[in-house]
């Protein structure tokens, strides 16, 4: 049995997870402050997916700590 702060904590955590993953795969130019610039459009190509990845990596750590909440609260 955990202490009654550990899933809102959780909760918390992987809200903000979920938010920044999720603005970092759909705003991307919104979200950074600096904008990387490839010298050929296929370093923008690679640029811009991996800032999606990031994003949802973001997003899959959010899951994960939902899942850990709920089943440690």
């Amino acid at each position: 049995m955990s202490s009654p702060g550990f899933f809102l904590i959780c909760a918390i955590h992987a809200v903000v997870a979920m938010t920044c993953g999720a603005l970092m795969m759909f705003y991307p130019t919104e979200v950074s402050a600096i904008k990387l610039h490839g010298s050929t459009p296929h370093d923008e190509l690679l640029i811009q997916t991996s800032d999606s990845f990031s994003g949802l990596l973001l997003v899959a750590v959010g899951f994960l700590l939902i899942m850990v909440g709920v089943r440690q609260g």
